[in-house]
């Protein structure tokens, strides 16, 4: 007995040759069209996210440089532009905010929030906060030691040459050496010292600041999730126009086989 012996011919003949109603053929094609919709809704807004996300954190690392040129320069004892450091800060913190609301909207999304973003808030902020202070502070040092030099240069131009050491010193501070006045010493000189000590620590912790390493980090992430969806968005894609071709071949069948 052959295999075609068991395939029951007479029952699909009878299935194909029977009757179907316009009702059905109108429930396939409505169908078909409210997948294709749901499909590409359903993918448009998370595209979007992860890009708006990418490109929020790359303004965010080019401004964070702006700021970090502008630190330099007050560390130096040079004059930052504080026009441009103001509009880096400004920006950062709009951007900062601006990442905290792209990041719930990709969580809610699907894609979790990790600790890193987190944490680039945090930095970020704290970041800010410390470059404020760094540089009002570093600019009223300097207006201190411009004062003292200005005395000193007066008391050495009178004849007191014992000054002489103290201004090499200072210049020395200026050229970025961290001196540390002796224990006993209470002088403003000792005092301005100690100040700088502890700036130049503090500029060093903010130059040690993770913003830029987490802002790559989480570039690095959004694109490759980003690529993963694309990849997936294709495949789905192929999937199904292959399934709509079935179908409307099926529904061009099913037509040309309706009662009349």
């Amino acid at each position: 007995m052959s295999f075609w012996s068991f395939v029951p011919f007479q029952k699909l003949r009878n299935l194909l040759n029977r009757p179907v109603g316009y009702g059905t053929v109108l429930t396939i094609l409505v169908a078909t069209l409210l997948m294709t919709t749901l499909f590409w809704k359903a993918q448009t807004p998370q595209m979007q996210a992860y890009t708006d996300a990418v490109n929020n954190l790359v303004e965010l690392k080019y401004f964070d440089m702006r700021m970090e040129r502008e630190l330099e320069a007050a560390r130096q004892f040079g004059i930052p532009d504080l026009q441009a450091f103001r509009a880096a800060v400004t920006v950062l913190r709009d951007l900062g905010q601006e990442y905290g609301s792209l990041s719930v909207d990709v969580k809610t999304l699907g894609y979790p929030v990790d600790s890193m973003s987190q944490a680039l808030e945090s930095e970020l902020f704290r970041r800010i906060s410390l470059a404020e202070n760094l540089v009002s502070n570093r600019l009223l040092l300097r207006t201190r030691l411009d004062s003292l030099q200005t005395s000193w240069t007066l008391q050495l131009s009178q004849g007191k040459r014992e000054i002489f050491g103290k201004l090499d010193t200072l210049q020395r501070v200026r050229a970025g050496a961290i001196l540390v006045a002796p224990a006993q010493d209470t002088s403003l000189w000792a005092v301005l010292l100690a100040t700088n000590q502890r700036q130049q620590t503090a500029f060093q912790d903010n130059r040690e600041s993770k913003v830029q390493l987490l802002s790559d980090d989480l570039i690095s992430s959004y694109r490759m999730k980003s690529h993963e969806l694309l990849l997936s968005k294709e495949r789905v894609t192929q999937a199904f126009y292959i399934l709509s071709m079935l179908s409307i071949l099926v529904v061009l069948v099913l037509a040309a086989r309706m009662k009349k």
